[in-house]
C-alpha cells in the first residue's frame, strides 16, 4: 500500500514502534509506583497557592520522581533492546536488528561471530544500565542537596 501505512510498515519506525510497545507496560508501572507514592498534600498545596498543574507537574512533580523515571527509562532499554518477538514479527524485508542477527547465527551454531556479537549485546545493555543508574545517582544527589 502506498501512502502512510507505506512510510510506518516498510520502514525502521515499524520496529521500534513494537519494541516500545512491548515494554511500555513495564515503564508505565515503574512510573505509576513512583507517582503513586507520592503524598496527595503536594498536589493540594500547589492547587490551594494557585501553581497550575504544569507547574506543579514541571517544578514539584518530575524533581521528586526523576529517579524513578530514569530508572523505568533503563528497564525499558533493557527490554526493548533485547527484544526477539516483536521484531520478527514485523521486521521489514532487507531490517535486521541485533537480536534477530544472533537469533539466526546461533541456529547454526556457536561461531565467533555469534560469541562477539554476544558481548556486544551484553556490553551495551550494561552501558545503558550504568546510565540509568549514573542518572539516578546524580539526580538523588541533586534532590537531597537541595534540601
Amino acid at each position: 500500500r502506498a501512502g502512510f501505512p507505506a512510510l510506518v510498515y516498510d520502514s525502521l519506525a515499524i520496529l521500534i514502534l513494537a519494541c516500545a510497545a512491548h515494554s511500555l507496560f513495564f515503564c508505565y508501572a515503574a512510573a505509576h509506583a513512583a507517582l503513586r507514592d507520592l503524598p496527595r498534600s503536594l498536589d493540594e498545596a500547589a492547587e490551594a497557592c494557585g501553581v497550575s498543574w504544569v507547574r506543579t507537574a514541571t517544578g514539584v512533580l518530575l524533581p521528586l520522581t526523576a529517579p524513578a523515571l530514569v530508572g523505568a527509562w533503563g528497564i525499558g532499554f533493557a527490554l526493548a533492546f533485547r527484544e526477539l518477538d516483536a521484531a520478527v514479527l514485523v521486521a521489514p524485508p532487507g531490517w535486521s536488528t541485533l537480536s534477530i542477527r544472533l537469533f539466526s547465527l546461533m541456529h547454526y551454531g556457536p561461531t565467533r561471530l555469534t560469541a562477539a556479537l554476544s558481548v556486544v549485546s551484553a556490553v551495551l545493555v550494561l552501558l545503558g544500565a550504568l546510565a540509568a543508574a549514573g542518572g539516578v545517582a546524580v539526580l538523588r544527589r541533586t534532590i537531597h542537596a537541595d534540601r
